[in-house]
Formats: C-alpha cells, structure tokens, sequence
C-alpha cells in the first residue's frame, strides 16, 4: 500500500514534505499506517522528531528546508542561502 500526501503524490522515506498548516518541512524518517490513517516522521532539527498525518502534508524540494547552526553562546541560528 503506497502511501500519498493530500494531493495524491506518493510519498517515500527520504522525500521531504511540508506541513501545509504551519510551514514545518522535514525529510521523511518513517511512515506508518492504522486504522485512523497513515502518518510520516519528519526531523525538525537533531532533537526534535514529529508525526503528521499525510492528508495535512505535501511533498516538497529540499531546498526549501532552513538550515540551523549554533551561535557562540549555543543558540540556534538560521544559515543563510
């Protein structure tokens, strides 16, 4: 059983999708099925791992993902190009 998002494009562990709600972009970790509908994993950042209901996402291009570093005092900051 394929998995797609809402506009009916598959999606694939690797692909990165946009939560269309709020704007979180993320690489797909995982994806699951159950009898309240199929879910995808995304890494936020390092720590931060999160579940979405693929009727709320679209596959999206990598390019869009913002990229974080560390500051000196050890705070995230958004990479720039």
């Amino acid at each position: 059983m394929s998995v797609t998002d809402k506009l009916g494009r598959e999606i694939e562990i690797g692909s990165y999708i946009i939560y269309t709600n709020v704007g979180t972009i993320g690489e797909v970790l995982d994806i699951r099925t159950d009898e309240n509908g199929s879910w995808v994993q995304i890494a936020k950042n390092e720590l931060t791992k999160l579940w979405y209901n693929t009727d709320y996402v679209e596959l999206t291009d990598e390019k869009y993902v913002k990229k974080f570093d560390k500051d000196e005092d050890g705070n995230d900051k958004e990479l720039s190009g």
